[in-house]
């Protein structure tokens, strides 16, 4: 007797844990649409770029360097007429040539953007006016998980709309019909190299190496760790609290954000806006018999806010950490211009 009644309780329980179980591991509805390539520019842009370029011999091809800061305010920086970091590199570099009083971006956010300057090209017009997503809600659980239980600040989830599976996500990226700057100066015979951040996507078909550059030295990722995380007496680590930077900190060196050469992970403990000047330089010295274009998107001053202690020992006055951390990283990526600079007047000499 006293069993059956035991049964009578626990049966419903169970079958109420079973059903809550269903229901929060249940898949959320996935769109497998796969993003496609627009076949007519695709096949107008091989026939362009295996066209046969005709060279004048008596025109010396001029050697390009693009360099880009990540989220860089305006007047962090003392051309502008910022006072709390000077940048004397980037200012005698504006100085030898042309200086903007007034930009205009044509995307505020971060992959839509670079999208913009790698193929000059307005994003709507090859649909990437929108950041790619590396993560989506799986199932119930972690859809409800985010809205209600865990702090995401001012980030919002989307109703539930379909979202991409698996793979759907890896036909994000720069449109492989898009023509960009490296496809054409590699058409004209420039060794090409992109050394800092990417996020136009991240698989085949979508690496750097797939989009006219000769030679990548970076990560992926929207943001990677300027070294890891540990006891380093010479890294001053500074943490947010909001949700985002938690993220990052805890995802910054795995998976897209790990640092790779081409397509080799590299395990460096080197502060990465230095790293980055290095492979400059290198990339500058190979190629000192030929012309080059080099794109260095540094990822600095993006967060995490991570600096060398030499940096943020020359701002001793500022009592607020964030902010001293911050100018120490734009004081480092400012060197790391300088560093650029010097080794091409030294070539020229």
């Amino acid at each position: 007797m006293a069993l059956s009644k035991a049964k009578k309780i626990i049966l419903p329980i169970v079958a109420i844990i079973f059903l809550l179980a269903v229901f929060l591991f249940w898949p959320i509805n996935t769109d497998g649409t796969l993003i496609k390539p627009d076949q007519k520019l695709l096949e107008g842009k091989k026939e362009f770029l295996a066209e046969k370029v005709p060279t004048e011999s008596s025109f010396k091809k001029p050697n390009i360097i693009i360099i880009l800061a990540d989220d860089l305010g305006k007047y962090d920086i003392s051309l502008y007429g910022g006072k709390s970091t000077p940048t004397p590199q980037i200012d005698s570099l504006a100085a030898s040539g042309v200086t903007f009083q007034d930009g205009y971006v044509s995307a505020s956010i971060c992959s839509p953007s670079r999208a913009g300057i790698l193929t000059g090209r307005y994003q709507e017009r090859f649909g990437h006016e929108f950041q790619p997503g590396d993560r989506y809600p799986k199932n119930n659980l972690e859809y409800y998980g985010f809205k209600y239980l865990i702090n995401t600040n001012n980030w919002r989830l989307n109703p539930k709309i379909n979202y991409p599976n698996e793979a759907s996500i890896a036909t994000q990226g720069l449109p492989q019909s898009e023509i960009t700057f490296a496809d054409l100066a590699k058409r004209e015979g420039y060794s090409t190299a992109i050394i800092g951040k990417w996020h136009l996507g991240h698989n085949k078909g979508f690496f750097p190496l797939d989009r006219g550059f000769d030679y990548h030295y970076g990560f992926y990722q929207a943001f990677s760790l300027y070294t890891p995380e540990d006891d380093n007496p010479d890294i001053i680590n500074h943490h947010h609290k909001d949700f985002t930077d938690k993220m990052i900190w805890g995802n910054g060196r795995v998976g897209i954000g790990q640092i790779r050469r081409n397509t080799t992970i590299i395990h460096n403990k080197a502060y990465l806006t230095e790293t980055f000047a290095d492979e400059a330089e290198a990339f500058i010295d190979r190629n000192k018999n030929k012309p080059f274009l080099l794109y260095v998107p540094f990822n600095a001053p993006h967060t995490p806010f991570q600096v060398r202690k030499k940096y943020y020992d020359r701002f001793p006055n500022v009592k607020d950490e964030n902010k001293r951390v911050y100018f120490a990283m734009i004081s480092a990526l400012d060197d790391a211009v300088g560093r650029i600079r010097a080794k091409v007047k030294k070539r020229r000499s």
